[in-house]
C-alpha cells in the first residue's frame, strides 16, 4: 500500500507536471503527499559560508521558498480531483537537492518518489537534468517514478518492464510496479530482447523469468520477446508501438541511468522523452 509520497518542487513546469501526474495516479486514494523545495542561494554565497536560520539570506529564501509552495498547494486545490483523498504537507528546507531528499526520505516513512524530468535549470540538450538522474541513480531507499515534461496526465493502462532476467525479484522490490497494475488495472508487459547471437534464454534466465512471473501472477501480465533487436532502440520500438504509457526498470548496477540518460544516443531514444519510467531497486 502507497500512502506517502514525496514530490520534490523546484517550482519549475516540469515540476508542476510531477505534481499534476501524482494527483491523477492517486485520485479517489487515501496518501499523505509530501511537497518538498530544497531551496539555495542564487548568488553563490553558500559555496563558501553556511547561511544559518535567523541569517538574513537564510530566512530571505526560505521565505520566497514558503510563499512558492503555498502558491502550488492553492493550484493543487483547483485540480478536478477528490483533493479530500490528499493530505498534503509542504516543507521548504535548505540545501542541495539530492541531499535534501535523501535525508526526507531518512526521516520519513515514504514509499514513493515522484518528480519531473527537468528543473529550472532546463537545458534543450538534455531530455534528463541531473537531479533527476542522480535521483533515479542513488534514491536506493523507495522507488522512484520520473516524468517528462510532455507526459500525458493518465493513469497507465499498460507497463513495460524490460528485463535481461539475470536481477533477482522478490515481493518487496516489485511491490510498487504490482500496486499500480492493481490499482490502474494496468498490465505489465515483461519484454526480453534478444541480442545478435542469442536465440534462448539459459537455463538461470528461465529460472528467473519463472519467479517474476509467478510474483507477478495476481496482475495482468503477458511476456513478449523480441529477437536481433539492440536493447534500447528494442524498447523504444516496442513502447511505441504499442503506445505504452509507462516503463519499469529494475536498477541493479551503478550508473546505470547516467550511462543510459546522459548518452548522446538518448536523443534517439524518444520514450524517454514523454513516457513516465518507474525506478525499482533490487
Amino acid at each position: 500500500m502507497i500512502t506517502n509520497i514525496l514530490i520534490p518542487t523546484d517550482f519549475s513546469r516540469n515540476a508542476w507536471q510531477a505534481v499534476q501526474y501524482a494527483l491523477v495516479l492517486f485520485k479517489n486514494h487515501h496518501c499523505n503527499i509530501h511537497l518538498v523545495n530544497a531551496f539555495e542561494f542564487s548568488d553563490g554565497m553558500s559555496f563558501f559560508v553556511n547561511p544559518e536560520p535567523g541569517d538574513e539570506e537564510y530566512e530571505t529564501a526560505k521565505s520566497e521558498a514558503e510563499d512558492n509552495l503555498a502558491k502550488a498547494l492553492d493550484m493543487m486545490a483547483l485540480k478536478p480531483v477528490n483533493q479530500k483523498m490528499h493530505n498534503v504537507t509542504c516543507e521548504a528546507i535548505c540545501g542541495e537537492p539530492l541531499k535534501v531528499i535523501k535525508d526526507y526520505v531518512s526521516k520519513h516513512p515514504i514509499d514513493l518518489l515522484i518528480m519531473g524530468t527537468q528543473g529550472t535549470s532546463n537545458t534543450s540538450e538534455a531530455v534528463y537534468g541531473s537531479v533527476a538522474v542522480n535521483v533515479m541513480e542513488k534514491m536506493r531507499e523507495c522507488p522512484v517514478i520520473v516524468i517528462p515534461l510532455a507526459a500525458e496526465i493518465q493513469q497507465p493502462a499498460e507497463i513495460v518492464f524490460p528485463s535481461k532476467f539475470k536481477s533477482q525479484f522478490s515481493d518487496d522490490n516489485l511491490s510498487v510496479l504490482k500496486f499500480l497494475s492493481k490499482r490502474c488495472n494496468a498490465e505489465i508487459k515483461v519484454l526480453h530482447i534478444f541480442k545478435d547471437g542469442d536465440s534462448k534464454l539459459s537455463e538461470d534466465q528461465i529460472k528467473i523469468k519463472t519467479n517474476l512471473l509467478d510474483l507477478l501472477n495476481d496482475c495482468k501480465i503477458s511476456y513478449k520477446q523480441l529477437h536481433h533487436q539492440e536493447v534500447l532502440n528494442g524498447i523504444n520500438c516496442f513502447t511505441e508501438s504499442r503506445e505504452s504509457d509507462m516503463l519499469c526498470f529494475l536498477n541493479k548496477k551503478h550508473a546505470f541511468f547516467g550511462s543510459i540518460l546522459s548518452r548522446p544516443l538518448v536523443n534517439q531514444i524518444t520514450f524517454y522523452t514523454h513516457v513516465p519510467i518507474l525506478v525499482l531497486h533490487e
